[in-house]
């Protein structure tokens, strides 16, 4: 796999060429885009909307406030499109400031070149960051667009359109259920959201002191990852709930099988207490 750097005003023609096969950065879904350039979006991966930024010196509370202002902003984008039509329709004047790359703009402004950066909020706060005085500047709250961001590919190639497009909707699919490196889950690399065994149909368990009786049987039947180390178990089935020996019918046999799981190996008696899983 190789990773090709582009600006905005060459990612297009990039792809059109064959010099890239996909094209996957922070590239707006648009009608225009879609139907004359030859390509095809595969889906989207984030909503952004387009904002502005200013020092707090100006004293500057809205973008309806911007009028005469010079605007940093990036050639080749819809941001640069969508400042021509905010500014139009609030019957507003300003002076463009343009720059090919990314990092061009955000220089430019915090040299003091502009008095307005804009681009996507996402951007904006990533960008705020790098500033000399961060504290210094604010996102102001009008969000003048609707930014719909995702992959792309050329025209012409159906299956591999169909390749990206489901990738990418698996991608989807697998954050909403947590699934990720094996065992990072419960070290808490992934987002807090469904267990695994959630997402496989099995039953949140909360503690065992408030779990109805008919809820004590789904949990427990929960069968735990024996062939884990302690250690690399979830938290929630590291917990043991004692099991007295008046629930065994048998020496060596467990009442209800489908509720309490036993390690393999392990005996068990009458007169000794059973340690059985009780996921919290």
């Amino acid at each position: 796999m190789r990773f090709s750097p582009l600006s905005a005003k060459d990612r297009f023609t990039a792809l059109q060429s064959g010099e890239i096969d996909v094209l996957s950065r922070n590239t707006t879904w648009t009608l225009q885009r879609d139907t004359s350039l030859g390509l095809n979006f595969a889906g989207i991966n984030y909503y952004d909307g387009q904002g502005f930024m200013v020092r707090k010196s100006l004293n500057v509370k809205s973008a309806r406030e911007l009028s005469g202002a010079s605007l940093c902003v990036q050639t080749g984008t819809t941001t640069e499109l969508n400042v021509a039509d905010y500014f139009r329709a609030n019957n507003l004047k300003y002076e463009p400031v343009v720059f090919s790359t990314a990092d061009e703009t955000i220089k430019a402004y915090d040299a003091g070149r502009c008095d307005v950066f804009t681009t996507d909020a996402s951007g904006l706060y990533a960008e705020r960051v790098k500033l000399a005085k961060p504290d210094d500047h604010m996102v102001l709250p009008e969000i003048i667009s609707k930014e719909p961001l995702g992959p792309v590919v050329r025209h012409g190639d159906d299956q591999w359109f169909d390749i990206v497009k489901w990738t990418h909707f698996a991608m989807i699919t697998a954050e909403e259920l947590s699934i990720g490196p094996p065992r990072a889950w419960h070290r808490g690399q992934l987002r807090r959201g469904p267990r695994p065994h959630q997402g496989l149909g099995r039953p949140h368990c909360p503690p065992r002191r408030q779990l109805r009786r008919g809820l004590r049987s789904q949990c427990w039947s929960f069968h735990p990852p024996w062939h884990l180390a302690r250690s690399q178990r979830p938290v929630d089935q590291r917990r043991f709930a004692v099991r007295t020996a008046h629930s065994l019918s048998a020496p060596g046999k467990l009442a209800n099988p489908t509720r309490h799981h036993r390690r393999p190996g392990s005996t068990i008696r009458d007169d000794h207490p059973v340690k059985t899983m009780a996921p919290h």
